[in-house]
């Protein structure tokens, strides 16, 4: 089953209306930050009831992530689970490996090394601010372009409303809806946290969700597009 996804060119046109948006108005990341700011910190960091979706969250990016693979060793022995065969699992998996683990971590965030907004001079920390697309900046370590939360998010609530369609069958139309707003709610939550707790600018989380959104639609070109004879 292909998942509903827009196609290639249109996440493509997204990154470009993205990049054009953030370079003429530089300032927008700034003051989207600013409204969650109150003078000493960013209070959203310290709340523990968000602070502990976050979590849940994350912790559900990391075990997916790796279920997804386990699942498709073994319904490649079993037959399909969920309603999903062995090369839906797998692509699910690989999207969250080339996505959120790869390009985020493992390119953008060493190659970009922007400092998060909890660390600039704005906002009470000691490093200027840095602009997208900008390559080497004074960030060290744990940096904030892109999000990695975000992509993971992304790669999770797409695993989740795959599951909801290929077992849509058996819901009614009520229990339909609940699930899709569910499987899709690792996103807006994770946009807005990261932005309100002060840890990403507006553009990090966007970017990230269209680079995956992009990864995602040409993985699934390449592996679940039904072949012509």
């Amino acid at each position: 089953m292909m998942p509903a996804l827009p196609p290639a060119w249109v996440w493509v046109a997204g990154l470009a209306l993205a990049t054009l948006v953030f370079t003429l108005w530089p300032g927008l990341d700034l003051a989207v930050s600013a409204r969650f700011y109150d003078g000493s910190g960013f209070p959203v960091a310290t709340d523990p009831l968000i602070e502990g979706i976050r979590r849940f969250f994350y912790a559900a990016e990391d075990v997916l992530g790796v279920l997804a693979f386990l699942l498709a060793l073994w319904t490649r022995r079993r037959g399909p689970l969920l309603g999903q065969g062995a090369r839906i699992w797998l692509y699910q998996g690989l999207v969250f490996v080339l996505g959120p683990l790869l390009l985020v971590n493992g390119v953008l965030k060493p190659l970009w090394a922007r400092p998060r907004p909890d660390h600039l001079i704005d906002f009470g920390g000691a490093l200027p601010f840095q602009p997208i697309w900008q390559i080497g900046g004074l960030c060290t370590r744990s940096c904030s372009f892109t999000s990695g939360e975000m992509a993971g998010a992304v790669a999770l609530s797409l695993m989740g409303v795959m599951l909801v369609r290929a077992n849509q069958g058996r819901m009614g139309p009520a229990a339909r809806r609940l699930a899709l707003a569910l499987a899709l709610l690792p996103v807006p939550f994770t946009a807005w946290q990261r932005i309100a707790a002060g840890r990403h600018f507006l553009s990090d989380v966007t970017f990230s969700a269209l680079l995956v959104g992009l990864i995602a639609s040409l993985l699934a070109q390449a592996m679940l597009h039904p072949r012509r004879p």
